[in-house]
């Protein structure tokens, strides 16, 4: 993960996210624990698919607040594009494209109330087996 701030700082580091399902099969949940390396909290998020809206709504936990997300999913691109608001007033958005069946390579953004991108974040993620 490369994470750039307004603040003109680059930061490369090596996160392990852990995907699974739920046992009913119907929620997946993404969890990332606290590193040092990566300044990166811990957050835990829960998505499911809504048949009747046709996108993916859900929850993010961080280690001091949450979100109501949603994503979509572009059939074309092969993307799927997360959307929140924090209690602070910041907002992201974060684009997953599925390279392959084991690669997916990431691109967000972090804004605060006025606008601002205080993180850009980019990645490459390899499924483990």
């Amino acid at each position: 993960m490369t994470v750039k701030t307004a603040f003109g700082s680059e930061r490369v580091a090596k996160v392990v996210e852990t995907r699974k399902w739920s046992e009913g099969g119907q929620m997946l949940h993404c969890s990332i624990p606290r590193t040092s390396e990566a300044g990166q909290p811990e957050y835990h998020l829960m998505v499911r698919y809504d048949q009747y809206r046709k996108n993916y709504p859900g929850i993010l936990f961080t280690e001091n607040d949450r979100s109501l997300i949603e994503a979509t999913w572009d059939i074309e691109k092969q993307t799927l594009r997360f959307q929140g608001k924090l209690g602070d007033g910041s907002q992201f958005e974060f684009t997953y494209r599925f390279v392959d069946d084991n690669t997916i390579e990431s691109v967000g953004t972090v804004k605060d109330s006025s606008g601002q991108v205080f993180i850009d974040r980019k990645d490459r993620q390899v499924r483990k087996h």
